[in-house]
């Protein structure tokens, strides 16, 4: 259907050049022989009006050849810059269906390099690969790119954040989501694991970001800082933290905090705590128990806040001041 108006359009355009040349010729000649006409006037009166017809009958000529050449260019201009535009509409489809098959080029060889387990190099340019593929502009696969991250974060990352790959991986994992606001397409949950003897192995956990959600079952997290309402998917079970700053909401569940600046907390009744900063921290919690014994403390200019308002004594709950250290004790001589 497209082309049929294309070649009426292409038909019309050479009906009005024809038009324009027929005119042209005529126009010379019809004026041509009106000259024995006006010669034959037997007064100046009477040629002067003949070569007035004469004349504005010529000039109508002009004025309809002059038309017709508008529109005649005017068509061919319009078609030109249709087919012009198709044309670019056709280069622009190659080169994005070109730009698809190359952003499915490198999250292939981003996958197969993830898949090289004894070398870190390959490791982390897989890694850089596929968080190229999730950032690119109006990229086809940035959700499948991150999905890789995420599956390689829960294969090698599963008992513990410790190994070099899983922290590049949790890094580029965040990069993505924080570049494109999208997630991977994974629930993904650690949990701690014991050596042959029994020994908890260490964990190293890290925060990660960027998948449907994360969930920690034990183990310990150290400087942890900065976890957000953005981070309301993230769940931490009988967890440990140390020398972090955190918000204490419901999505922590019976765990430990030793060094730690409590920002605000729900439930103070829920964790333990030891040698923590609640500087200024807003407490929800209605019940609030003695943590003195754990030497946890609040600057006496900084005190808590009550979430609802109330005026709490919050010198029968803390330490006002962050507590000396015990002198050690000097070691028995043999």
């Amino acid at each position: 259907m497209a082309e049929d108006k294309d070649d009426e359009v292409w038909k019309s355009a050479e009906s009005w050049k024809a038009g324009a040349v027929a005119i042209a010729v005529i126009t010379p000649v019809v004026s041509a022989f009106s000259f024995p006409w006006i010669w034959a006037a037997a007064t100046d009166e009477s040629m002067l009006h003949r070569v007035q017809i004469v004349g504005a009958g010529a000039a109508f000529g002009i004025a309809l050849i002059t038309f017709c050449t508008v529109v005649w260019r005017g068509t061919i201009a319009t078609q030109q810059a249709k087919l012009q535009r198709i044309q670019i509409d056709r280069l622009s489809a190659q080169i994005a269906a070109t730009d698809e098959n190359n952003t499915a080029l490198r999250l292939q060889k981003g996958a197969e390099l993830l898949g090289e387990h004894g070398k870190r190099s390959h490791i982390s340019a897989g890694l850089m690969t596929l968080q190229a593929v999730a950032t690119a502009p109006k990229s086809p696969f940035a959700v499948e790119a991150m999905n890789l991250i995420a599956d390689f974060i829960d294969e090698r990352g599963k008992t513990s954040h410790s190994d070099t790959g899983v922290q590049l991986a949790i890094t580029a994992l965040e990069k993505a989501w924080r570049a494109t606001n999208l997630i991977a397409e994974r629930e993904l949950g650690f949990e701690m694991a014991t050596i042959d003897d029994g020994t908890p192995k260490i964990t190293n956990w890290r925060i990660v970001r960027g998948a449907i959600s994360a969930s920690y079952d034990e183990g310990t997290f150290r400087r942890a800082n900065n976890i957000t309402e953005q981070d309301a998917s993230i769940y931490f079970l009988e967890c440990r933290f140390i020398s972090s700053t955190l918000r204490v909401d419901g999505n922590f569940f019976k765990c430990k905090f030793n060094l730690c600046r409590i920002n605000s907390i729900d439930h103070v009744t829920s964790h333990e705590f030891v040698k923590c900063d609640f500087s200024g921290a807003l407490i929800s919690s209605s019940v609030v128990p003695d943590l003195r014994e754990g030497r946890n403390w609040f600057d006496p200019e900084n005190p808590p806040i009550a979430a609802d308002g109330r005026a709490v004594d919050w010198s029968q709950h803390f330490h006002m001041g962050k507590p000396k250290s015990p002198p050690r004790r000097a070691k028995a001589k043999a």
